[in-house]
C-alpha cells in the first residue's frame, strides 16, 4: 500500500553496521529506513528524489548510504541529509538507461547497468566519489542488446556473481574474484538450459551452497543450486 507504515514493490534493501535498515519503497517513490527501538518506517528521500524518478536500489557502502533512479544511470549519495548525483554511469545517457543494483565487494561499490543499445555493463568505485567510477565488464554478447542488463549481484566467499537480463535467451551468470576488467566469467550454460530463465532474482548461501532462483514468467520460478566449492556446475 501507500500508507506511511506501508510498501509497494520494495525493490533493494541495505543493513548498515548499526542494525539501520533500509528499503527502496519502488513504487511509493521513496526510500525508508527502520531503526531498532523506533516504531515504524521513516522516509529518507524527497518523493521520486524531486525529480520524478522511482527509487531503484540502495547500498551502504564505507559508511555511505547510495541509491539509483529507474530514469538514467545515475548513482546518488546521501550527503547530510541530501541525495547528491555521485555519477552518471555513461558515455552518452539516454531513456531507458538505469542502474539496476548496488553492491560492495573487497573494498569497490559495483553497478549493475541497463543499456538496451549496446548491453548490460558492470561499473565500479573505490570510493564512490565522481570521477573515480570505472567500467569493468560488457555482457558478453551485449553489442546485440539481448543482454539488456546486468540486474543482480550476490556475494558468496571469495566471489562476486552477476546475473544478465536476456528475453530472448536466458540469463548469464558471471563471476569474478577481483571484479577486474577480463576478469569475469561465465559460470552457466545459457538460461540453465532453459530461455525462458530470463534473470535472477536471488542469490544466498549457506555452509555449503550456493542458492539462485530464476525469474520465468512461463513455467514459473525455478531453484538451482551448486556446490560452493565449485559455483560453475549447477543442478
Amino acid at each position: 500500500g501507500g500508507a506511511h507504515s506501508q510498501l509497494r514493490n520494495p525493490g533493494g534493501a541495505a543493513m548498515t553496521r548499526d542494525g539501520t535498515l533500509y528499503v527502496t519503497d519502488s513504487w511509493n517513490h521513496r526510500i525508508v529506513k527502520y531503526t531498532r527501538g523506533y516504531p515504524g518506517w521513516n522516509q529518507i528521500n524527497l518523493d521520486e528524489f524531486g525529480m520524478g524518478d522511482k527509487a531503484g536500489t540502495v547500498a551502504s557502502f564505507k559508511g555511505r548510504l547510495y541509491s539509483s533512479t529507474d530514469r538514467l544511470p545515475m548513482v546518488l549519495r546521501l550527503n547530510g541529509g541530501i541525495w547528491e548525483t555521485t555519477a552518471m554511469l555513461s558515455i552518452n545517457p539516454q531513456q531507458g538507461e538505469e542502474v539496476e543494483h548496488l553492491m560492495p565487494f573487497k573494498g569497490h561499490l559495483y553497478a549493475g547497468i541497463m543499456n538496451p543499445t549496446i548491453g548490460g555493463q558492470i561499473w565500479r568505485s573505490a570510493s564512490g566519489d565522481p570521477g573515480t567510477w570505472e567500467m569493468v565488464c560488457q555482457v558478453p554478447g551485449g553489442q546485440s542488446g539481448s543482454d539488456a542488463a546486468v540486474d543482480f549481484f550476490g556475494v558468496v566467499g571469495d566471489y562476486i556473481y552477476a546475473t544478465s537480463l536476456n528475453w530472448q535467451q536466458g540469463t548469464l551468470l558471471l563471476r569474478s574474484s577481483t571484479g577486474d576488467f577480463g576478469s569475469w566469467v561465465q559460470v552457466n550454460d545459457r538460461g540453465f538450459g532453459d530461455a525462458n530463465n530470463l534473470s535472477v532474482g536471488s542469490i544466498v548461501s549457506d555452509a555449503t551452497d550456493i542458492y539462485i532462483s530464476t525469474v520465468n514468467n512461463n513455467t514459473g520460478v525455478e531453484v538451482w543450486h551448486s556446490p560452493i566449492s565449485s559455483g560453475t556446475t549447477w543442478t
